[in-house]
């Protein structure tokens, strides 16, 4: 689920800067589907989902961007009912679990600073061996990708399993 996390952020990361209707009932479902893969998920598509919104305000666009949101929790509320046989809201379920200390306790607890001393090394340390190539802040884009990696940090690690695959989407 952690790849299938990172194939959807790269996903709406690519379809967002477009500017057809299309393009904004694919954000919507492409939002509703990472959420559904991962809680985790809206952590590191804020950025771009809001810049997508934002960035060309519309009637038409937002209509657009809320029925492709529509359609896709839709089909995933239909399927768990079937799947489940009574209606469920996975992502809830999901987040309720994971609030759960005791739960957490199953899968291990860890400090705050366990992605950042242990994880973000772990995974990106090829790339802080070649420091001058790490981008600076000069475009809209730039600002987008930066905001999805320090929100998705921050939010990371202050829920207390941690564990570096949940870092992937950084990846990006």
């Amino acid at each position: 689920s952690n790849t299938l996390e990172l194939f959807l952020l790269g996903a709406i990361y690519r379809v967002s800067p477009l500017k057809s209707l299309s393009s904004c009932l694919l954000v919507g479902i492409l939002s509703v589907t990472g959420t559904y893969v991962r809680i985790t998920f809206p952590v590191f598509a804020w950025p771009v989902v809001l810049y997508h919104v934002l960035s060309r305000p519309s009637p038409a666009r937002l209509l657009f961007n809320i029925v492709g949101a529509l359609v896709a929790l839709s089909v995933f509320l239909v399927y768990d009912k079937h799947h489940y046989g009574r209606w469920v809201f996975t992502p809830l379920n999901n987040a309720i679990y994971n609030s759960s200390i005791e739960n957490l306790k199953l899968h291990g607890l860890h400090p705050w600073y366990t992605h950042i001393v242990i994880g973000m090394p772990l995974m990106f340390a090829p790339l802080l061996l070649n420091l001058k190539r790490l981008k600076r802040i000069s475009t809209t884009q730039d600002l987008i990708c930066w905001s999805s990696i320090i929100s998705g940090l921050i939010v990371l690690s202050s829920v207390q399993h941690q564990e570096p695959r949940f870092l992937l989407p950084l990846l990006l």
